[in-house]
């Protein structure tokens, strides 16, 4: 992954098309490791396999959609209001940051997470809106599968099965993917801190216990509200 890193970088001084396959690629690994490390340790490998290709066939699916409400907002990712243009300025912000061209002073405090993501992204990919906004396809089908291990864990196959194919093929979600807002990646943020919390109260493994740290931190960045319910659940 760090080569690959490292190769996006040459790259996009050479060719800029490079950014949108890298991109994807880049997203595709991080994601596909994330599924299999929080898997290993409940479901087989054969178990594994089949929820790997419901990750292929979900982002399948997801990506089809993205391209037609893509087409349906004429390709304009600012198509709808909101808060895109804040998160947007904030991003080339952290993006000029790490290129040593001036401060990062985010001008939405409660989402500085989510900016620098985004800026990181424009930092990678040469200020690539597109790809800025396609995370959040994989942020989506990848909360559904983490969803699916913690019923898993909780209840049983089925319980788990159907909570995957409800969360993957929620309505709002689709309309949520195709906009540079903050919404997808506090689902995946929400989704992942319910299954490592419920893992470190019930394993207390040292990997799970920074997982989580990390993981509200992330929420305290973006949602500081959404950490309540799971300290409650500490407590």
């Amino acid at each position: 992954l760090i080569s690959l890193i490292l190769l996006v970088a040459w790259m996009n001084e050479v060719v800029a098309v490079f950014d949108f396959f890298l991109g994807i690629a880049i997203y595709y690994l991080s994601f596909r490791a994330i599924i299999i490390y929080f898997s290993k340790i409940i479901l087989t490998k054969k178990n594994l396999q089949w929820l790997l290709n419901r990750f292929h066939l979900f982002l399948l699916i997801h990506c089809l959609i993205f391209i037609a409400m893509l087409a349906y907002i004429d390709f304009d990712f600012f198509y709808t209001p909101g808060d895109w243009d804040q998160y947007h300025a904030d991003a080339t912000m952290f993006s000029n940051y790490l290129k040593g061209l001036g401060p990062f002073k985010p001008m939405i405090k409660d989402a500085i997470a989510y900016s620098s993501l985004i800026g990181l992204i424009y930092y990678l990919f040469s200020d690539s809106i597109f790809l800025a906004v396609f995370i959040n396809v994989f942020f989506v089908v990848v909360s559904s599968i983490l969803l699916y291990l913690l019923m898993e864990e909780l209840f049983d196959y089925y319980v788990a099965k159907l909570s995957l194919y409800i969360s993957a093929f929620y309505p709002i979600l689709f309309i949520n993917e195709i906009s540079l807002w903050k919404e997808c990646f506090i689902y995946f943020l929400f989704t992942l801190g319910s299954l490592v919390t419920y893992r470190t109260l019930r394993y207390g493994r040292k990997n799970d216990i920074i997982t989580t740290i990390i993981v509200y931190i992330g929420l305290y960045n973006v949602r500081f509200f959404l950490i309540l319910p799971f300290l409650l659940y500490i407590l």
